[in-house]
C-alpha cells in the first residue's frame, strides 16, 4: 500500500502530462494542416468540401472562408479563432493570407502549455483563379485581444 501511495501520484502526473501534450501537439498538428487547406480551397475558389456555398456577397464569402477554416483545424483543445487577409483586388498573383489561433488550454488544465496556450498558424497563398466577387477580410468575431494579431499574422 505504502508503495502504491507513492508511485501512484507520479504515474498519475505522467498519465495526464502524456493526454495534455499529446492533445496539444495533435491541435498544431491540425492547426497547420487546416489553415494550408482552407487557404488552398480559397485561392482555387474551391468551397465543395464546405456546407456553405459560394455567393456574389464578399463579406458571405469571408464569413465562409472562417467557418471553412474552423472547420478544417477541428481543434479538441479550445476554440478557433481565424483572421483573413484579402488581397484589395482578388486577381491572380495576389496574396491571400489566412491566420489561426488555437486556444489550448489542456484537458487538464494541470499542465503549462507551450506558448501560453496558444497554437498559431499561417498561410500565405497566391490567388489561382479570378474570381468578380474574391473574399473579403474579416476576424473571427470574439477574438480575446491577447491574441495580438498584428505581432505575427501580417
Amino acid at each position: 500500500m505504502v508503495e502504491f501511495g507513492l508511485v501512484m501520484p507520479i504515474f498519475l502526473m505522467l498519465v495526464v502530462g502524456i493526454l495534455d501534450y499529446g492533445l496539444w501537439f495533435n491541435d498544431a498538428n491540425s492547426t497547420r494542416h487546416g489553415v494550408r487547406e482552407a487557404a488552398r480551397m480559397a485561392v482555387v475558389d474551391n468551397y465543395a468540401a464546405t456546407a456553405c456555398a459560394p455567393t456574389s456577397s464578399a463579406i458571405e464569402k469571408s464569413g465562409c472562408l472562417i467557418d471553412l477554416v474552423e472547420d478544417e483545424v477541428a481543434a479538441v483543445g479550445g476554440p478557433t479563432y481565424v483572421r483573413v487577409v484579402a488581397p484589395p483586388a482578388w486577381a491572380p498573383q495576389q496574396p491571400l493570407l489566412v491566420c489561426a489561433v488555437v486556444a489550448d488550454a489542456g484537458v487538464t488544465g494541470l499542465l503549462p502549455m507551450p506558448n501560453g496556450g496558444q497554437i498559431r498558424a499561417k498561410a500565405r497563398m497566391a490567388v489561382e483563379v479570378a474570381d468578380s466577387s474574391g473574399v473579403a477580410s474579416g476576424t473571427t468575431p470574439g477574438a480575446p485581444a491577447d491574441i495580438n494579431w498584428a505581432s505575427w499574422c501580417a
